[in-house]
């Protein structure tokens, strides 16, 4: 299955909505082309449109234009915002979805571990081949060995 990303930020149009595409980075009005199909239709390709929702697009209104212009799956990034944010555009998406009896899908972008590399000297490269080690013992790393932040990697 193909997926198109689709940039809705930049939503402002009298009628139609202006995506931006991810593929070719051109905008267009309404019927959405990616480098994968001509053209995106409603129901039986299988290439979907996601659509990232945020504080300019996270409203009733545009939730439904959003659906009414072809959007599959609504993206949250739960990277940003507070829980209740993300609750209210849930029931938002659902409550478009029963109004205009649709299945536009939630897709829950949840974020993983974050692992941060410490201080390492200046100038330290590494060459393939070469063997690298990551302790979680605070250092100043160098080509053999750097801190990382990570503290479940001790007990792997």
């Amino acid at each position: 299955m193909a997926v198109a990303i689709i940039d809705v930020t930049t939503l402002k149009s009298k009628n139609n909505l202006i995506f931006e595409d991810t593929f070719k980075k051109k905008k267009r009005r309404g019927t959405i082309q990616t480098g994968y199909s001509k053209k995106m239709k409603r129901g039986g390709n299988k290439t979907k449109i996601i659509a990232t929702l945020g504080p300019a697009s996270n409203n009733f209104d545009m939730i439904v234009r959003l659906i009414n212009t072809g959007v599959d799956v609504f993206r949250l990034n739960f990277s940003h915002g507070s829980h209740e944010i993300h609750k209210h555009t849930i029931e938002l998406i659902k409550r478009a979805n029963k109004e205009l009896n649709t299945h536009v899908s939630i897709l829950a972008d949840l974020q993983g571990p974050k692992i941060r590399l410490g201080e390492v000297l200046p100038l330290t490269v590494l060459k393939e081949g070469d063997t690298f080690e990551f302790t979680t013992s605070p250092m100043i790393g160098n080509n053999k060995i750097a801190y990382i932040t990570y503290l479940i990697f001790q007990a792997m």
